[in-house]
């Protein structure tokens, strides 16, 4: 009796550690399952744009426009090719990224795109990552391509490159949530472009408006309250432009004297908290107002 009972009790820790637990390869091999699902949906998006005669023309219109505007107002010194590096970065992120994107998912929810890959292995946060993967990658693509067509009409390099790239990319990202965002809240494709034209007017104009020297310093720092001004700030300031271009009120040079900090530090500080506030602005427009299928 006891030999016959033996093996049966040394077999159930055995069998409650397999029930309980997946095998190390196991769980890496669902992963890389994971992460193809993710890199299979981003090609096919990427393709898509390739494919969409408006996605592609706002694609090569983008760096083509910036590249014209500087060839047409030839910078001479640093300072001027930093500003206007800045203020056409966020152009080429505007026109390629944010349009495109918006464009894109109305496109793809007005014709049940959404629907069908609901019902596909692909999770709802896979799809979200694979539809943004796409432009962000495009994005960056682009004011690389913008950068380095500057550089080589003249442009010096950026003083802060790493800083610089980290805020293009905060910049692209945000681009896109921002496009998802106005998505939500757009009903078909022919309102797509009445959706895009407050983000778009607003940041394509106060993204130049904040690099004037001309302006006074309490009007720049209300400016840099719209969207991409203060991305435009960050770009220049990282750039390189020097910083009496920047906005520094009195009230700011006061608090800062008290606070024991520069009002460069200062400021910069506020472009970051105001570029983080319309990140987190759109992010929450988007999840509120997402729908997977048409708007009815």
């Amino acid at each position: 009796m006891s030999l016959a009972t033996r093996p049966r009790t040394e077999s159930a820790p055995m069998a409650a550690r397999t029930a309980h637990s997946v095998p190390r390869p196991e769980r890496k091999r669902r992963h890389r399952t994971r992460i193809g699902r993710i890199v299979r949906m981003t090609r096919f998006e990427l393709a898509m744009i390739f494919k969409q005669k408006v996605a592609l023309m706002s694609v090569l219109l983008a760096p083509a426009t910036a590249i014209g505007i500087a060839s047409f107002s030839k910078p001479t010194t640093p300072g001027a090719w930093h500003s206007l590096t800045a203020s056409m970065t966020i152009l080429v992120l505007i026109m390629a990224v944010y349009t495109t994107t918006t464009s894109a998912v109305v496109s793809r929810r007005e014709s049940q795109v959404f629907k069908r890959f609901r019902t596909s292995e692909l999770l709802p946060r896979q799809m979200m990552i694979s539809l943004a993967m796409p432009y962000v990658l495009v994005g960056l693509a682009q004011v690389a391509i913008l950068t380095t067509a500057y550089h080589l009409m003249g442009a010096p390099m950026p003083q802060q490159p790493l800083l610089f790239g980290a805020v293009v990319l905060v910049t692209t990202v945000m681009s896109v949530v921002a496009g998802f965002a106005t998505a939500s809240l757009t009903t078909n494709s022919e309102r797509v472009q009445f959706g895009v034209m407050p983000v778009m007017m607003l940041g394509l104009v106060t993204s130049i408006m904040v690099l004037n020297p001309g302006m006074s310093d309490e009007l720049r720092t209300g400016v840099l309250l719209a969207p991409y001004a203060a991305a435009s700030n960050l770009c220049a300031r990282f750039l390189g432009v020097d910083g009496q271009v920047f906005a520094q009120p009195g009230f700011v040079s006061d608090l800062t004297e008290k606070v024991g900090v520069s009002a460069n530090t200062f400021m910069t500080g506020y472009d970051i908290a105001v570029t983080a506030l319309w990140f987190v602005i759109f992010t929450a427009i988007a999840r509120k107002a997402w729908r997977w299928e048409p708007r009815g």
